[in-house]
């Protein structure tokens, strides 16, 4: 085995092995700058953002209404008794999952993999979204001084969802590539 010293310059490495995450953090540094460019308009407002959290909060009203919860929604907002919530940009599940979704476009998979992945993430992320807003709902009927306390918690726990989520999906793609690749020896 070759040694090298300090004055040899740095050990060598085995080829390609930084480029993966080079690529990797290229396209999801890139395309987040582009989503982030879209997002930020009034266009993308209109056409993208207040649907989806129209559709979110009348979900949300439906589900929290069938659980026997006062709830009903207009446009964005659910209101449940003397309580109104309205939602905004980062109540809804958009976001999440076009980061979910670019992470997984950068990842080295195949492209069958990575189409299982976003779908399942986004479907899951959307419902656990709904998920949220219910409990929301319901903290806001029975004990509205912790509403924005548990929203809070909420926030922060759907960011690291979305982050297991990823690394669920990557874990799941390589064990599938993997298995795929001894069969095929």
């Amino acid at each position: 085995m070759p040694r090298t010293s300090i004055e040899d310059g740095p050990a060598p490495t085995a080829p390609g092995t930084s480029r993966p995450l080079r690529r990797f953090a290229f396209v999801l540094l890139g395309s987040l700058a582009v989503f982030y460019s879209l997002a930020s308009t009034a266009w993308f407002r209109e056409r993208i953002f207040d649907p989806v959290l129209g559709f979110e909060a009348r979900l949300s009203a439906f589900v929290a209404a069938g659980l026997g919860l006062d709830a009903h929604a207009d446009a964005r907002t659910i209101r449940s008794g003397e309580f109104l919530i309205e939602l905004q940009r980062g109540c809804d599940a958009l976001e999440p999952a076009v980061l979910f979704a670019l992470a997984v476009i950068a990842s080295p998979a195949s492209m069958p993999h990575k189409m299982t992945g976003i779908l399942a993430g986004t479907l899951a992320l959307f419902g656990l979204n709904v998920v949220r807003i219910v409990s929301l709902v319901a903290v806001s009927a029975r004990r509205p001084k912790a509403f924005e306390l548990v929203h809070m918690e909420w926030q922060v726990a759907f960011v690291l969802i979305g982050i297991v989520a990823w690394a669920a999906w990557a874990a799941w793609s390589t064990r599938r590539a993997r298995e795929a690749s001894r069969a095929a020896a």
